[in-house]
């Protein structure tokens, strides 16, 4: 960018010089050089205008650039903003474990679980008993009750 705005004022001040000379050249001057001043000058002024174009659309270029880097430092902040509180909900540590202390972790909460899975199954055995227990003594006392009616009928 500051290449082109070199430029430009290089070209600005080489139209200036050109056009002061073809001004305070006399008529009786050579009019061929007169137009290859004349020349020199629309050659220039050409160039100037093509610059000035390239600079309007590299100018556009970086303002879209840097709301696009704006932008992605937006999500960035959002996404590490987003990964901590993640962190946070899920209980997961900062650093990263290596493979060993995920595999040691991984072993722990197994073993917890097994732990809760036997002590599950113990209590469903005795629910299962207890239902079992209940399910017999219903029945000795329907076995009973209609005995009782059989020997002494209302």
């Amino acid at each position: 960018m500051d290449e082109i705005l070199m430029l430009q004022e290089e070209i600005s001040e080489l139209q200036s010089a050109l056009a002061e000379e073809l001004v305070s050249e006399s008529p009786e001057s050579d009019p061929a050089e007169q137009l290859a001043l004349q020349s020199t000058l629309t050659v220039l002024a050409e160039r100037m205008s093509t610059i000035k174009m390239k600079a309007s659309g590299k100018r556009q270029l970086l303002e879209a650039l840097q709301r696009y880097l704006c932008e992605a430092e937006e999500l960035d902040h959002w996404l590490l903003s987003t990964k901590a509180t993640l962190d946070i909900a899920l209980g997961t540590p900062e650093e990263p474990m290596d493979m060993e202390a995920q595999l040691a972790h991984t072993k722990d909460e197994a073993e917890q679980l097994a732990v809760k899975l036997r002590t599950l199954k113990g209590n469903l055995l005795e629910l299962q008993r207890a239902l079992h227990d209940k399910q017999l003594n219903i029945q000795v006392r329907l076995q009973t009750a209609a005995s009782l009616r059989l020997v002494c009928p209302l």
